[in-house]
């Protein structure tokens, strides 16, 4: 960082566009070392330099690289409403080089779409699965942050029988989540199946979670993959999930329509030889298929039984 702050100490004050190109090659240092709140740090104070009314080429790039920051750092809100103050800065002469910035804003959007969906999803989740653990968590705390359930409530949607595992939700998201990284298992460097055991299984007792514990942990496991790529075979894996969970709570159409989804997106994996031997595609893919198999018959009986 020496040779980018030195130069920029001389030039702070006579700013130009060498000086601002200078300024956003450090900023993307700090965004490559994930340094995302020092680059933010940084790029507003030089910011602070720039005239309100003096919009250059690397004035824009240096607000798209504090977007950046933001994004990465997962506060994806922020990045977009960034993004929508330097689009309406953008003149026609920098329309080409900045075409890119509404492919970015969609794909924020996306997330934040897809965030809103399985925040819903949980909410809901969650009610019926607190009120279906009402008896045998009262007066219970809960066993990972030993608060009790007047906050959010608690559940027990495993083979445990004693009350003192029961837990929050959102505490079991956390320690899942956290499991993962403790043992450096981030979401792309574990088998796909390992991932999925911390979502999906107790850790006491091993069994596999149920009902509408199982559709909450799907709906904050989803969650957690909304920025990976569409096609990502990891987000594809917590779809099934949701859709294995939807089938146990009930919801057989919408469970067929979220293992389709999943599916067809495998199937493209799969067919990309580079993106099948990346991602583990053959385990989920038989997950879905199986999972499609059981809704199909529910659905075929479903029928025959109002016949």
């Amino acid at each position: 960082y020496q040779k980018y702050t030195w130069y920029l100490d001389l030039r702070l004050d006579q700013l130009d566009a060498k000086t601002l190109r200078a300024a956003d090659m450090l900023a993307h240092e700090y965004i490559d070392q994930s340094m995302f709140k020092e680059g933010r740090h940084f790029i507003r104070a030089v910011l602070s330099f720039v005239p309100n009314n003096l919009e250059m080429y690397e004035t824009l790039s240096l607000r798209c690289s504090l977007a950046e920051t933001y994004y990465k750092d997962g506060r994806f809100l922020k990045a977009a409403a960034i993004l929508q103050n330097v689009d309406q800065r953008v003149t026609n002469v920098y329309k080409k080089e900045f075409s890119a910035i509404q492919d970015f804003r969609d794909e924020m959007r996306t997330i934040l779409d897809t965030q809103d969906r399985c925040d819903a999803g949980l909410v809901a989740a969650r009610a019926i699965a607190v009120a279906e653990c009402a008896a045998v968590a009262d007066g219970a705390r809960c066993y990972l942050c030993l608060d009790d359930g007047s906050r959010e409530g608690l559940v027990l949607g495993c083979g445990c029988r004693e009350t003192k595992y029961v837990a929050h939700l959102s505490c079991m998201a956390r320690f899942a989540r956290r499991s993962v990284e403790i043992d450096d298992l981030s979401v792309r460097g574990v088998l796909l199946g390992g991932a999925i055991d911390r979502w999906t299984y107790c850790p006491v007792c091993q069994d596999e979670y149920t009902g509408h514990v199982l559709l909450a942990m799907a709906w904050q496991y989803l969650r957690t993959c909304s920025t990976l790529n569409v096609d990502d075979s990891y987000r594809q894996a917590a779809m099934i999930i949701l859709g294995t969970a939807k089938f146990m709570t009930g919801a057989v159409e919408e469970a067929k329509a979220d293992l389709e989804y999943a599916e067809d997106r495998l199937n493209e994996l799969r067919d990309d030889e580079e993106d099948a031997i990346r991602f583990d595609v053959e385990l989920p893919l038989a997950c879905a298929r199986e999972m499609l198999d059981r809704c199909a018959e529910t659905l075929r009986l479903d029928e025959d039984l109002h016949a």
